[in-house]
């Protein structure tokens, strides 16, 4: 079975130029736990729905304050999180969409991560998102 079999395909994907806001309306609208961040077409880093969770607990420190300044952070380009101690870029594992899902298994086994990027070709552009959730699915159904 190859991973292309049991990824999320066409991910909405980010750049670092990509407001907060928008990341955050992406998930909850599409229901998604991971966005892929990119630059020039090449994976540089994702975001997670933990990710997101830790920055929303940041923020209600500041809940006593005038929302618009919650506003404000929050319509700032990712770029920013770097500032605020959020590792943007890195820790991203990809994986090819024509490897064999077991090696998809080996990585989320072995790292500590809940989702891969799926990349295809020489350029490596992003097809697709395969997270635990999909390979469970997957064992789910083959009984």
């Amino acid at each position: 079975m190859q991973i292309r079999d049991l990824m999320t395909p066409a991910p909405i994907v980010a750049t670092r130029e990509t407001a907060i806001r928008t990341v955050l309306d992406s998930m909850i609208e599409h229901n998604i736990r991971h966005v892929p961040i990119v630059e020039d077409a090449m994976v540089i880093g994702m975001l997670s729905q933990r990710d997101m969770t830790f920055l929303a607990g940041a923020l209600d420190l500041f809940s006593d304050l005038d929302t618009s300044f919650i506003d404000s952070i929050i319509d700032m380009p990712l770029s920013r999180l770097d500032e605020m101690n959020m590792k943007l870029e890195g820790d991203v594992f990809t994986v090819d969409a024509g490897d064999d899902v077991m090696v998809a298994v080996d990585i989320l086994i072995n790292k500590p991560v809940s989702a891969l990027v799926v990349t295809e070709g020489p350029t490596e552009r992003v097809v697709g998102i395969l997270s635990y959730v999909d390979i469970l699915r997957w064992v789910r159904e083959r009984g």
